[in-house]
């Protein structure tokens, strides 16, 4: 398999439709007959773009608010329709509006809207870092005839059933702006598209995010009776919720957790998020190979970054060290890491390979934070050992949560 050329040809078969080729039809309909409106949402800008000449030639009166403020609380009277212009935030903004006044004859959202386009422009839908700061497309083309040797290998160890959205998603790098290649991608792989459909408007998904459930609903991944769980990046407590959720669902108790959140903001949270669980650990550190302090700058939204250039300015420092030296002698029968930065995942594995290799657990790693991890974590996987089996999925409905699932032994133990 010639990664290279399976890309190309990709890239080929599907339209590069950039830019605002947008979100709404029967958008005329809508504001034909009004004078004044008001839009509310994360799309609020975007959508002021694309009706700047229409509202100019037709000499409507057109206001964008990104969120329920001050000034829409005084000046909703003047407005004839407030058009919510979001997706995931839908039922959010109706209930506010509902609360500040505003009657529901005058809240209006399109009939016709396509939700995957809005997806594709959501400020969420972020894209991975590149090791060489790549840009423009030859140069991306160039890092893939580069890297061409072990993303093939890769491609071969994993399992045939995640090939495509191997291909698929290394296709997503080269052309992140080409909302067709973006539609097909989440058509074709995503999880909670394929179980949920798009993103549902009533707000009726899981609280603690939906990339956080699919980490353990999906068809490769198995929880077991006694579990002993480890939680690497753990922010808040929002994937050890989705784990105990799950075990509930399953009938199931759990030996051990054990969390790691270097973040500060982030595990003060996770402390009151946890507080009455017992048989539980939480370390606000690092798990990387060596026992060190290391540089930290926090963000406190799950994004905060592992410094370890001498030339980056720095925020805190961290104890950071081996999996294996926090768990003492206990058994690891599940690890997840999901940990943002660039070439972070590497690191982590680098903490996490002795006890890999001693206790076989099953593992789930973000694997779309950087591009390189696509083809390194199975390679770093594999000289480790043989007895894994490698899944690909993407647990979301963005371009972020692509998770290699590695299973020791199979799909069934």
């Amino acid at each position: 398999m010639n990664i290279t050329q399976e890309v190309l040809k990709q890239l080929k078969k599907i339209p590069h439709k950039p830019g605002l080729s947008y979100l709404l039809e029967g958008e005329d309909r809508l504001i034909e007959h009004i004078k004044s409106i008001a839009i509310v949402g994360a799309f609020a800008d975007k959508l002021n773009f694309k009706y700047e000449n229409y509202l100019k030639k037709n000499n409507k009166n057109f206001k964008s608010f990104k969120e329920i403020d001050a000034t829409l609380k005084k000046e909703w009277r003047t407005f004839d329709c407030i058009l919510i212009g979001s997706i995931t935030r839908y039922a959010h903004y109706k209930k506010a509006l509902l609360e500040i006044g505003v009657p529901r004859t005058l809240i209006a959202q399109p009939e016709e809207i396509c939700q995957l386009s809005a997806n594709f422009y959501s400020p969420d839908n972020s894209l991975p870092s590149w090791p060489n700061n790549e840009q423009s497309f030859e140069e991306k083309i160039n890092w893939l005839t580069v890297n061409e040797s072990m993303l093939s290998q890769a491609y071969y160890l994993i399992e045939p059933c995640s090939r495509q959205i191997f291909i698929d998603k290394i296709t997503t790098y080269l052309r992140p702006n080409c909302i067709n290649i973006f539609k097909d991608f989440i058509r074709n792989h995503s999880s909670p598209y394929k179980t949920l459909g798009s993103v549902p408007l009533n707000g009726d998904r899981p609280s603690y995010g939906v990339e956080n459930f699919f980490y353990f609903y999906n068809d490769v991944i198995n929880i077991y009776d006694n579990c002993v769980y480890v939680d690497i990046g753990a922010h808040v407590g929002d994937s050890l919720d989705a784990f105990l959720k799950r075990c509930s669902v399953l009938g199931l108790n759990y030996k051990h957790i054990f969390c790691f959140e270097p973040d500060k903001l982030s595990f003060d949270e996770l402390l009151k998020n946890s507080k009455g669980l017992s048989n539980i650990t939480l370390s606000m550190s690092a798990v990387l190979e060596e026992i060190s302090m290391t540089g930290y700058n926090p963000v406190g939204t799950g994004g905060g970054s592992i410094i370890q250039n001498a030339t980056v300015e720095i925020d805190q420092l961290i104890q950071a060290g081996p999996l294996s030296k926090s768990i003492a002698d206990s058994r690891v029968d599940l690890i997840k890491w999901d940990t943002p930065g660039p070439g972070i995942a590497m690191k982590v594995f680098a903490g996490c390979e002795s006890t890999i290799a001693s206790h076989n657990p099953d593992l789930i790693i973000g694997a779309y934070h950087n591009v390189n991890d696509i083809f390194q974590i199975p390679i770093r996987l594999k000289e480790i050992s043989n007895d894994y089996k490698i899944y690909l999925r993407h647990n979301s409905w963005l371009y972020t949560e692509t998770c290699y699932y590695c299973i020791f032994g199979g799909t069934n133990k």
